[in-house]
This record gives C-alpha cells, structure tokens and sequence, in this order.
C-alpha cells in the first residue's frame, strides 16, 4: 500500500458524493414536472375514457383554452382574490400575535379564550361562510371574515 491509495480512495468517494448531487439537483426539478405531466395527462384520459361532459369535469385541453380565451375577466378576478387574500393575511398575523401575547401575558385570558381558538379551528368555513354573508352587511368584510 502506497501513499497514494488513500488519496485515490478519498477521491473516488468525493466523485462519488458529487455524482449524487447532481443526480439529486436534477431530480429536485424532474421529479415534481414529471409527477404534474403524469397527473395531467391522467387526468385527460380519464375524462376521455370515462366520456365525463366537461360541465362535470372539463380535460385539461378545455381548461387552458378557457384560461386563454377568457383572461381578461380571470385576471380582474385574480387580482381582487390576491388582493383578499393579502388582506385576510394581513388582519390573520395581526390578529394571531395579539392573541398569542395575551395568551402568553394573562393566564386567565388564554382560560377564558383557547376554546373559542379550538372551535374556529376545527369549523369548516364552509359550513358557517352563509351566514357569515347573511349577517354582515359589508361583502369584503364578509369575505375577509371568510378568508
């Protein structure tokens, strides 16, 4: 055995360590568009095969000529769900650090408050989003509400 050997070996398990980065670099991007192509292209087989009208599931084909041919209305309705949705962000961080430091401040509040916590977690907005809309008379408050 050589002096060398061990700087060979070392070497060899550096390219070795390298080669696997790549092929994980690679896959980190791969992986995920090949999985979405698959779902895709699932998806467009089973509408066909299963001869599903596209008012009950449309193909993928009938969805984007949707998203082209009526992008203008679709983006005034992005931006006004962005816009929402910043909003419901900004009012949920608010909301959740006022709480969380009153939970953390006064026991007697986090007592009195955590099961109303509990409660609004585990209520689908689903189920209350009507009345919600029913009882406020602001339709963004209502959304914001909702969000």
């Amino acid at each position: 055995m050589t002096l060398a050997d061990p700087i060979r070996l070392e070497d060899a398990e550096e390219l070795k360590r390298a080669r696997a980065r790549r092929i994980e670099k690679v896959a980190r991007w791969l992986l995920p568009a090949a999985t979405i192509a698959l779902a895709v292209l699932l998806w467009d087989r089973v509408v066909v095969w299963n001869q599903i009208p596209h008012y009950i599931l449309p193909g993928p084909g009938l969805v984007l000529q949707t998203l082209v041919k009526d992008w203008a209305m679709l983006l005034d309705a992005l931006l006004v769900t962005v816009q929402i949705t910043l909003m419901a962000l900004a009012v949920a961080v608010a909301g959740g650090v006022g709480l969380a430091v009153l939970f953390n401040q006064s026991r007697f509040a986090e007592m009195s408050f955590y099961p109303f916590a509990v409660i609004l977690q585990v209520t689908p907005v689903v189920s209350v989003a009507p009345l919600i809309f029913i009882y406020v008379e602001n339709r963004m408050v209502g959304l914001l509400l909702c969000a």
